[in-house]
């Protein structure tokens, strides 16, 4: 009976340490992510602030990111951290169109003859 005893209890004192593991590594494991999105958000505020000068669109999208970095729960921030990738993305796309649309002009202004360049 007593060896019995020993081999119920081993599995209670198994299952009871594996409770304690879970209680104590899930609130760490839930502020390492909390942290680590934070730390992204900034990351990304310290490298796009002074460049999102003179872009309305793109500096209003650095100051809520701001905001958002030092005030909101874990999940916003994740969901915030992934809306400015896919706007930024997309603006980086638009920025590329338009600067190969100026090199073209360029390139066909300056097969222009001479005479016809002193219109522009």
């Amino acid at each position: 009976m007593a060896g019995s005893l020993r081999v119920q209890s081993q599995p209670a004192l198994r299952i009871s340490s594996m409770k304690l593991t879970a209680i104590f590594l899930l609130p760490n494991f839930g502020f390492s992510t909390n942290v680590t999105s934070t730390r992204g958000l900034r990351d990304i505020v310290e490298k796009y602030k002074d460049l999102s000068m003179g872009n309305t669109e793109f500096s209003q999208w650095i100051k809520k990111l701001d905001i958002v970095s030092k005030w909101s729960p874990m999940e916003e921030k994740l969901k915030f951290q992934a809306q400015f990738r896919i706007y930024n993305e997309r603006r980086l796309e638009l920025e590329n169109s338009i600067t190969n649309r100026i090199n073209t002009i360029d390139i066909l202004i300056n097969k222009l003859p001479i005479e016809e360049k002193r219109c522009l």
